[in-house]
């Protein structure tokens, strides 16, 4: 019986092509089906229904407690939380994501290893996910945003905490859910599939970068809390797409496994030691 190779046996190369065999392919044969997935659906709809209810109860209590209360903060609390939430800008984050995948992609050609080009092409992959996740998660930010169409803090005196104003283009109309909050999370989710020890320290930036959304009075918690959970779902389910067509991820048994485990460190390590193999 010809056994399904595992992650961390030295997954094959993953070269620049297989981004294109990502829109390329077909889904599996076994697709999605109505009356299989029935229940997965309605566990989906349950768990929305109830962050919503949780979004709800949260904008009910705490919301304008802690809108007004910032305004009461030091001034260098303020300053401090006001650099702490640029790391949740997601134009940086593009623009170093985008840099290693063309870096890698570049040491990948270069190389004159067949592991080490794999350990290149395997980090390439996964620099390109993370920007695709960076993409779709601030498209899907910015749609529920402008569909929302809710009040930011700044308007709370006059508009309250409970003004909305669908399909709204105004930018004092689009706090829920935070952008920043979506992108920090949607990158820690990301990150954290390939780094899992790395978890703690990942989610606690990105907390802090949703915490300094409503310090800074961009935001209330509920707009954050969206944010956290736009940002997470969107970071996975985008892995779970690549991982149908057996790109950056795989699955086995429904879990998501990396594909390429244990090459990247290598070809990093080769950078600046050449006896590396």
């Amino acid at each position: 019986m010809t056994q399904r190779p595992h992650a961390n046996s030295g997954a094959p190369l993953i070269a620049l092509q297989d981004f294109v065999r990502l829109w390329r392919a077909r889904a599996p044969a076994d697709g999605w089906s109505l009356a299989r997935d029935r229940a997965a659906m309605i566990g989906g709809l349950a768990a929305l229904a109830g962050l919503a209810a949780l979004l709800l109860g949260l904008a009910w209590l705490v919301d304008e407690r802690a809108a007004r209360a910032v305004r009461a903060l030091p001034r260098m609390a303020i300053k401090v939380f006001d650099v702490v939430t640029r790391i949740g800008e997601s134009g940086w984050l593009f623009a170093v994501f985008i840099l290693i995948a063309a870096a890698a992609a570049m040491l990948a050609a270069r190389a004159d290893r067949p592991r080490l080009r794999a350990g290149f092409a395997v980090l390439s992959a996964r620099a390109f996910y993370v920007v695709v996740v960076l993409a779709a998660s601030g498209l899907m930010s910015q749609i529920v945003k402008r569909v929302v169409g809710r009040a930011r803090p700044k308007l709370i005196d006059t508009a309250g905490v409970f003004h909305f104003d669908g399909f709204s283009i105004h930018a004092t109309l689009a706090s829920f859910p935070s952008g920043h909050a979506t992108t920090a999370f949607a990158v820690a989710t990301a990150l954290a599939l390939f780094l899992p020890r790395w978890q703690a320290p990942l989610f606690i930036t990105a907390a802090a970068v949703g915490l300094s959304r409503v310090v800074v009075g961009a935001h209330y918690p509920s707009d954050v809390l969206g944010g956290v959970a736009v940002g997470t779902l969107v970071a996975i389910a985008v892995a779970r797409a690549f991982a149908r067509r057996d790109i950056v991820f795989t699955t086995d048994r429904g879990r998501l496994e990396r594909r390429g485990e244990g090459l990247v460190r290598p070809a990093l390590r080769s950078l600046f030691d050449r006896t590396a193999t």
